[in-house]
């Protein structure tokens, strides 16, 4: 396993942004004869792009897999172009991978390219595969903020009307992951499957029960997983396993 962590310059947001990546053991990834499959995971809101390596064993459970591991720092945008702040969807969904398919060997193809993300990270990567599906094979949340009625009850109106807009209008915009994930249907495109996983005494269990039974409306490929746990590190730990495991079935 080889861990790197760097600066990228995104004219996007004007400034240097740091990023962490995990790549497989060399005898895995086999140099350039073998492109690796790429994963994009997303940080929660007050966390940073060192947070999945400091408190998972995730470069552990890719050492030997085909799979590098692409950890933005997304700041406190909700992944988005912001209403009164910085463009991070696009860098996310444009520039990063741009440099990174620039830079090292990984392949280019739909089906081997993932998003993922937990609480905050979870709505950013939903909203990436919905939005962009042409871009993800699969997406994956992990207590996500994905339902912004029961999210307001729990988070700073200030955040989410920054990245967002006022929670009034953004309900009734593609900010809301039920009504983005409703365009990605109607759009009649290929979507990415999704793999939602939550504590069932997590404070966003609900969010995630109305993301499935919106899944399930609308006939998107999903798969649904909970167990005991709240909203916190160890649960999601607990859970990478099994989910990269899906991802690269």
């Amino acid at each position: 396993m080889i861990k790197l962590e760097f600066d990228v310059h995104s004219d996007y947001l004007g400034s240097n942004k740091e990023v962490t990546v995990i790549l497989p053991n060399p005898h895995t990834w086999e140099g350039d004869r073998e492109p690796m499959k790429v994963l994009y995971l997303l940080h929660g809101l007050g966390d940073d792009h060192t947070f999945w390596s400091r408190r998972t064993n995730i470069e552990d459970f890719v050492s030997d897999r085909n799979l590098m591991v692409v950890m933005p720092d997304g700041d406190v945008s909700w992944y988005c172009d912001m209403v009164h702040g910085k463009k991070y969807f696009s860098y996310l969904t444009e520039e990063l991978p741009y440099f990174i398919k620039t830079i090292f060997n990984v392949s280019t193809k739909r089906e081997d390219t993932f998003i993922g993300g937990a609480s905050m990270g979870g709505y950013g990567a939903f909203k990436a595969g919905m939005t962009c599906p042409e871009k993800y094979g699969k997406v994956f949340t992990y207590s996500a903020a994905v339902d912004l009625t029961v999210l307001q009850q729990w988070i700073d109106h200030d955040l989410m009307e920054n990245a967002m807009g006022p929670y009034e209008e953004a309900v009734k915009t593609n900010a809301n992951s039920f009504i983005l994930a409703e365009e990605a249907k109607a759009s009649g495109k290929e979507l990415p499957e999704v793999y939602i996983w939550c504590g069932t005494e997590d404070f966003l269990y609900q969010a995630s029960i109305n993301l499935r039974d919106k899944l399930t409306e609308l006939g998107i490929k999903h798969q649904y997983h909970e167990c005991p746990g709240t909203h916190e590190w160890p649960c999601w730990n607990g859970a990478l396993p099994d989910t990269i495991n899906w991802l690269l079935e």
